[in-house]
């Protein structure tokens, strides 16, 4: 009995020493003076890992800060050991608001040399930095393999692995390699914090595996070979290898939309429609940067979207108070050879506090990023000016109405929801109505409509 005593004695000792050293480590200190004890940055141990990773040197973090343009180059050069030391000067009108006496010049013009941002006359280095662009900035200069889950992990981020949604792409890259989680959604517009930017970083350098339910979306080289000698004639029919580099003659579009008087809180309201014209030769536009003239101020919850038709090309941008630009960017929209498309900027106006006139253009030639295509047109181009209302807008709400029954497989005519329209302060006209399908294992080629 004395003996099992002892045992227990023992057994007790260690139980608490074990305690004793979890709670300790649990409230290590950080190397960071403003970051808590309790912070997830600390408690997860990644406050550690980013200081030895000189990712933050300084003996702050600021954690829940949002990450400007300028640290999100030093941090992404720093933390995959971007070539800082044979730096070429900037091609001329490319980042003009980045000289080379700028402290982040080299971080800026590393990540420009490894095509990990794309080539345009702003750099914006005071702008933020939402999580889209942290996604594309960290596969990028990482040089991760692009890669995607078997079903949509996001309800607000698609399956697609071409054109104009490359942002897209990088998110669910991101996923496959551990760097982001899989919640319900990834919410790509809101700003990236700089704790959650250096997490990320730390997860990339390290990121050498798929996850089991991901697979490699660029087939290998000797895949692609195989489907060049099986699929010749389509693969030189494919959009996707279309050589692009053609003349663009930019102009504004018969369809721009005519002045008019706009609400506050108006969404999908169209503001401008430019037509881009290819030669030859196709073109690729890559990014496109939008000028606001005019006086109104546009309310901090503005946001704006670029169009081809019904199809929204990108994730929500906001106009930058200073400059009055706003930048579209990895847009990689292709214009067929002798072809002409129309790209439609469409903006949610937020609560106009004070009502004013303005309106959009493309500057100059520089507005439009087409890589080697030479761009012509009579700059600026100008889109009509509107008039900003402080009067809100009607509202049309819809909500679900009733259940519908499970579908089968080849059944005609089926119903898969049913919505409620409701209409105050005004009437309405309901043009269009867009309907998102997915987080499912069904592919939406299998439906018709």
């Amino acid at each position: 009995m004395g003996n099992l005593r002892k045992v227990i004695a023992s057994i007790s000792l260690v139980a608490i020493l074990s305690t004793f050293a979890v709670t300790n480590a649990a409230f290590a200190k950080s190397p960071y003076t403003d970051v808590g004890d309790n912070h997830w940055f600390t408690t997860e141990g990644w406050d550690v890992k980013v200081k030895a990773a000189g990712i933050f040197t300084n003996t702050t973090a600021m954690p829940e800060q949002d990450v400007i343009r300028f640290h999100m180059a030093k941090m992404v050069a720093v933390a995959a050991d971007l070539d800082m030391d044979d730096l070429e000067a900037f091609p001329s009108g490319i980042y003009t608001d980045v000289p080379a006496a700028n402290e982040f010049y080299k971080y800026v013009q590393a990540g420009r040399q490894a095509d990990v941002f794309t080539e345009k006359t702003k750099f914006d280095g005071a702008g933020l930095t939402n999580r889209a662009q942290a996604a594309k900035v960290i596969v990028q200069s990482f040089g991760l393999e692009a890669a995607a889950p078997a079903k949509a992990v996001y309800s607000d981020v698609k399956l697609a692995y071409t054109g104009a949604d490359e942002w897209m792409n990088n998110i669910n890259t991101a996923y496959c390699y551990g760097i982001v989680k899989g919640d319900a959604k990834f919410r790509a517009a809101d700003n990236v914090k700089r704790a959650e930017l250096a997490k990320m970083l730390i997860v990339a350098s390290d990121a050498d595996k798929l996850k089991s339910d991901c697979k490699a979306t660029v087939a290998s080289d000797d895949d692609a070979n195989d489907d060049a000698n099986d699929d010749a004639n389509d693969d030189a029919n494919d959009d996707d290898d279309v050589v692009t580099g053609g003349d663009l003659e930019v102009s504004l579009s018969g369809d721009n939309p005519s002045a008019d008087t706009i609400p506050a809180s108006a969404t999908s309201v169209a503001l401008a429609a430019w037509d881009f014209k290819a030669g030859s030769a196709a073109a690729e536009i890559k990014s496109l940067t939008v000028h606001k003239f005019g006086v109104v101020n546009l309310a901090a919850t503005h946001s704006c979207y670029l169009y081809d038709g019904n199809d929204r090309l990108t994730s929500g941008t906001s106009v930058n108070s200073t400059t009055n630009v706003a930048v579209f960017n990895s847009l990689n929209y292709k214009v067929p050879a002798k072809t002409e498309k129309t790209l439609w900027l469409k903006c949610d106006v937020g609560v106009t506090v004070a009502s004013g006139e303005g309106g959009f253009e493309l500057v100059d030639a520089a507005a439009v990023n087409a890589g080697e295509s030479e761009v012509t047109g009579a700059f600026p181009i100008k889109a009509e000016k509107f008039q900003f209302s402080t009067t809100a807008v009607g509202t049309v709400t819809l909500t679900s109405n009733g259940s519908v029954a499970v579908p089968k497989v080849g059944e005609d005519d089926v119903t898969l929801a049913r919505f409620k329209v409701d209409v105050a302060t005004e009437a309405a006209k309901l043009s269009k109505v867009g309907i998102y399908f997915g987080a499912g294992t069904l592919s939406t080629s299998d439906l018709q409509n």
